[in-house]
This record gives C-alpha cells, structure tokens and sequence, in this order.
C-alpha cells in the first residue's frame, strides 16, 4: 500500500512535504511510511479519501482497478449519453 500512496502522491505532482500537509499527517510520518520504518494505518486511507473522494479504495487498499473511480464514472456517463443520442 505504501507504494500505492507514494504513486498517488507522484499523480498528484506534489512532493513528500506537499502531499503530507495536503493530507493533515505529520512529513516525519509520511517519511517514516515511505522508507518501510512504519506501515500504513486506516488514518492514511481516511486523510486520503477525505482529500480525494473519487480514489478507488479497492486500488488504494488491494491494488485492484483504477487509481480514480472517477475517470470510469465520466466513461459510462459518454457511453450512456451517446447511446441515447444526447
């Protein structure tokens, strides 16, 4: 999971500093995460989803899917939208 925050954090182009003030954790924290000092706590996957709503949990926890649910919502909304000739 750490290098699924790490990841997010890179899409998110801010640095280690920025994402850790972005999601309210201490910069030590996330540092300690990143370096395999400390694993990740349900606080990450809270401050994460709070800050990003449309992150994918199942990614986020599991590595499964899309980083963003999001991205697949927009999707469906053309194919539904083309489909019924809107």
């Amino acid at each position: 999971m750490k290098d699924r925050i790490k990841q997010l954090m890179l899409s998110q182009h801010m640095t280690q500093q920025g994402f850790a003030e972005f999601l309210g954790v201490s910069p030590a924290s996330l540092s300690s995460l990143f370096s395999g000092r400390s694993n990740p706590t349900l606080n990450y996957v809270d401050a994460i989803k709070k800050k990003l709503p449309t992150i994918n949990l199942a990614w986020l926890l599991y590595g499964e899917g899309e980083m963003f649910t999001e991205e697949l919502g927009i999707k469906l909304e053309n194919v539904t939208t083309q489909m019924m000739g809107l």
